[in-house]
């Protein structure tokens, strides 16, 4: 099976946003979508089981067709690193149980799978891997959330950088505005485009309330379709 794994700059910038976002656009355009949040630390326990509710956010677009355990595999209480939350349980995280864990989710017959990583790139699992390892080893291409807001620069050229660096393909960048009063909104958006050797896929407004109706319609999807829709053909 395909997938496309959603990597951002940093926690709390937008990745959820604009996973629901392109979740739902891509449902409606007849493609059958597995949404899959690997990692999630900050839960509450619901009958038995620990939920985060980004993770419900996506378990909501699918309409009880994919039980929740197969959305978000894992999932700790409290609110912090993941590898410190495992750690709190007498549990490691590692690439090998991460990537098993990708696996053992996947639901047969769905034409593509897309994948919420885990805070930034650079998220540590242990002493010596990070998220970014999993994503070297899944081999599925990202599609790269920026958050807009001071210091977005910096990080998102760093977080490019270590993606070429590793060969790891992108299929485009996304614009999330977390601050509606950023000063030079519009010039860090086009500084990013002249920078970035990769389309511009979505720019979303900085919006209260969130509707994932409104973000969708912010995504540029036919370039995206058009590689999955590739993606889902391929054996």
């Amino acid at each position: 099976m395909q997938g496309v794994i959603i990597v951002g700059t940093d926690t709390e910038i937008g990745k959820t946003c604009f996973g629901t976002g392109l979740v739902y656009r891509l449902l409606t355009a007849g493609l059958d979508v597995q949404p899959l949040k690997l990692i999630a630390a900050g839960g509450r326990e619901v009958n038995g089981v620990f939920k985060n509710e980004d993770a419900e956010a996506y378990e909501r677009l699918v309409q009880g067709s994919i039980p929740y355990e197969k959305i978000n595999p894992i999932c700790y209480e409290p609110p912090i690193s993941p590898h410190l939350a495992a750690n709190e349980l007498g549990e490691s995280l590692s690439v090998q149980r991460l990537v098993a864990a990708t696996k053992s989710s996947l639901v047969d017959h769905k034409d593509i799978v897309i994948l919420e990583g885990a805070g930034g790139l650079m998220q540590p699992l242990n002493d010596k891997e990070t998220f970014l390892d999993v994503i070297k080893v899944l081999g599925w291409p990202v599609i790269f959330v920026v958050g807009l807001r001071l210091g977005c620069l910096n990080h998102t050229l760093l977080s490019m950088k270590a993606l070429k660096h590793e060969n790891i393909p992108c299929l485009g960048w996304v614009a999330n505005i977390l601050d509606q009063n950023m000063l030079y909104l519009s010039e860090n958006i086009k500084t990013l485009q002249a920078l970035l050797p990769i389309p511009l896929v979505a720019t979303i407004p900085y919006l209260q309330p969130f509707s994932v109706e409104q973000v969708a319609r912010h995504i540029n999807v036919d370039f995206i379709t058009k590689h999955l829709r590739v993606a889902a053909a391929t054996p």
